[in-house]
């Protein structure tokens, strides 16, 4: 059985609790765009739990097709909605190093830098991870210098970039966040000092 318990209209979202018969708990999950449940696609993400499926999380996508009802009027729809996904009990966010990063001036252009940067992601379960790398100047955060997405199976991530901060600016910010498989995210923050 399952019951919306709130609605988000904003983002087209629900939290929606499912009771399963039996097993002694219930779980949450964030279901979007409401929309398309009537016919259409979308994605699902568990984000809390009770009982025994208090530590399920869990996430992927949704198709759903209209068996009957009229679309002016929702209250008479019914549907069929399949999920696909991974779901585990897992509630431990991965964990983010940053082992080695630099910035080495160039000659050319004026002002340019040449940034690495190497990050480690772990997690009980393992990969695959994904993740955003952006480089920020601390005095405007909002304006990235490096905004970088992408995903690992192995936790090992290596970026090169090229970068050309605000003259004034002497130190940089190296902003990670990352989600494992299930959806459990975690953020860190470090400084760099340019030289």
């Amino acid at each position: 059985m399952a019951a919306d318990v709130s609605l988000d209209a904003a983002t087209e979202s629900s939290l929606r609790t499912f009771t399963c018969s039996g097993s002694g708990g219930d779980f949450t999950a964030r279901v979007m765009p409401l929309p398309a449940e009537h016919g259409g696609a979308g994605t699902w993400q568990i984000v809390a739990g009770s009982g025994l499926l208090a530590n399920l999380r869990g996430q992927g996508t949704w198709t759903s097709t209209r068996l009957s009802g009229r679309l002016d009027d929702p209250a008479t729809i019914t549907f069929r909605s399949t999920w696909e996904g991974v779901a585990d009990f897992d509630v431990s966010p991965p964990t983010i190093a940053f082992p080695s990063s630099s910035a080495r001036k160039l000659k050319h252009p004026i002002g340019a830098y040449s940034l690495r940067v190497v990050i480690a992601l772990s997690d009980a379960g393992g990969g695959p991870f994904s993740y955003l790398l952006q480089v920020v100047d601390p005095r405007k955060p909002s304006n990235a210098l490096v905004y970088k997405p992408g995903q690992t199976t192995t936790g090992a991530v290596s970026s090169t970039s090229r970068i050309r901060p605000p003259k004034r600016t002497r130190v940089l910010q190296l902003r990670i966040t990352a989600s494992d498989a299930v959806g459990n995210q975690a953020a860190f923050t470090k400084t760099l000092r340019l030289r």
